[in-house]
């Protein structure tokens, strides 16, 4: 298999320090005597699950809702991988990931205990299990006929990903075999323009800039294989423990970043078009809030708030654990005790008095931007 490096223009190597005093005027406001904490957060701009990071910055919902003298900084990533990593070592506190990663980071109890705490959004199965083919290929009338024009031809997807997870059990269920090569989103777009590669699995923003612009058609999702995704927000437990208030804090901020994006949509997406470089505001209102073909099995909802980790969200993330287990990725053949920490989301839910789910976003018909 070829590999090829993750890389995008706009990634820095010193674009990690950022606090929150300078994002809102409560923590400007802090007293002096305030003790200071702080804690690292690591995401990936491009992957809507983290969108709510970049609404609550913006918003100084973090300034709010954290303790005072509290201080943030910020992991930026390119995929969820390295930000495992970082997280193993101790150097970032809370990790947005989809399940792949997100089951990595919880299973590696004897370096670091991470638990994941949230599920902050939740599909039938097309947020980062979709099927892309190069824009010349055939039109299908269904998923399935499209896996039988991809036998034997080239497959792109970032290694260690939950896309990779999806083409196992595209092989596993359907016995799908393609050569594969691991790319990073950026070469991934283009290699499906130079026709070097046939087909994608990729994530929600990508997809979207990837259709928007011609590049690739969306030819199949996971629901037609009851394969759900969601992104997952986890914490170290030395974190939870030794900064209860800031744990809750950073949740409470994450509620209220996901009404405001179930709510105001528009002002969502020129929010996020501040941090998410390289994609146009149509391209980023395709990805949460656009409609994805009906042939291709995707649904109208596209993206639940569920936050809580419910029966739905346990089965698919005991499942992952025994389907990396076969595969010798991880090591164990089920979570550790307590790897699904739900105490924490409960007491922030009980706290403002929600019901799970927060919102639902339904795919709409028009997009109101025009670049």
């Amino acid at each position: 298999m070829r590999s090829a490096e993750p890389t995008w223009r706009w990634m820095k190597a010193g674009l990690v320090l950022a606090v929150v005093a300078a994002l809102g005027a409560g923590a400007l406001g802090a007293p002096a005597h305030a003790q200071t904490r702080s804690f690292t957060v690591g995401y990936f701009p491009s992957w809507v699950g983290a969108w709510p990071v970049v609404v609550a910055k913006k918003l100084g919902l973090y300034a709010k809702h954290l303790p005072a003298g509290t201080t943030v900084s910020w992991d930026l990533q390119v995929v969820g991988p390295p930000i495992v990593n970082n997280m193993l070592a101790g150097k970032t506190d809370v990790g947005y990931f989809a399940d792949f990663p997100a089951i990595v980071a919880a299973t590696k109890r004897d370096i670091q205990d991470i638990r994941v705490v949230a599920t902050n959004s939740w599909s039938a199965g097309q947020l980062c299990r979709v099927i892309l083919v190069r824009g010349d290929a055939p039109e299908f009338a269904s998923p399935r006929e499209a896996l039988k024009w991809l036998s034997g031809k080239t497959v792109a997807f970032p290694k260690g990903t939950c896309m990779e997870r999806f083409y196992s059990l595209l092989q596993e269920k359907e016995g799908l075999k393609m050569e594969v090569v691991y790319q990073s989103p950026e070469v991934i777009a283009t290699n499906l323009r130079a026709k070097k590669v046939d087909a994608a699995l990729l994530f929600q923003a990508h997809i979207a800039q990837i259709t928007t612009r011609g590049i690739a058609r969306v030819a199949g999702t996971g629901v037609p294989w009851s394969c759900p995704d969601g992104a997952f927000i986890v914490m170290r437990k030395a974190f939870i423990d030794g900064q209860p208030a800031a744990a809750r804090g950073f949740l409470k901020a994450e509620i209220e970043a996901l009404r405001f994006m179930a709510e105001r949509p528009e002002e969502t997406i020129k929010i996020v078009a501040e941090e998410v470089p390289g994609f146009t505001k149509r391209e980023l209102w395709n990805a949460l809030y656009g409609r994805m073909p009906a042939a291709a099995g995707a649904t109208e909802v596209n993206f639940i708030a569920k936050m809580v980790i419910d029966d739905e969200v346990r089965k698919v993330m005991q499942d992952g654990v025994k389907f990396l287990h076969e595969r010798k990725v991880v090591n164990v053949g089920a979570l550790p005790d307590g790897a699904l920490y739900d105490e924490l989301i409960n007491e922030v839910l009980r706290e403002m008095k929600i019901t799970p789910p927060l919102v639902v976003i339904r795919a709409q018909a028009a997009n109101p931007f025009k670049d």
